[in-house]
């Protein structure tokens, strides 16, 4: 993807289709260009990502797993306390996912 290629969202029932120009440019791929005398920024960039991932997937988890993709409730002490729990549910999940994996390794 290029910085001037047109980009567009899918319309749907609720939505209009929205066009324009993307103005986000993947950083590694422009700092790939010069490989040398960029090893340091490249580096930086990819232990971000990293990082990134790791924040990202406890919501994954309850997007897909519990599936909260949108705020159901009125007002937000309602809303917090249910993403309290979600992600509080989201960690159990994750350690069970640790338990068996343990287990099936023994």
């Amino acid at each position: 993807m290029t910085h001037d290629e047109p980009c567009s969202m899918a319309p749907d029932d609720k939505h209009d289709l929205i066009s324009g120009t993307c103005s986000h440019l993947p950083k590694v791929k422009t700092l790939k260009q010069h490989p040398r005398k960029n090893k340091t920024a490249i580096n930086i960039e990819y232990m971000k990502a990293s990082i990134r991932a790791r924040v990202e997937h406890p919501f994954r988890i309850i997007k897909r797993q519990f599936g909260f993709v949108k705020a159901r409730y009125k007002g937000l002490l309602k809303n917090d306390n249910q993403l309290a729990m979600l992600f509080t549910l989201a960690n159990l999940f994750r350690v069970d996912q640790m338990i068996r994996q343990w287990e099936r390794s023994q």
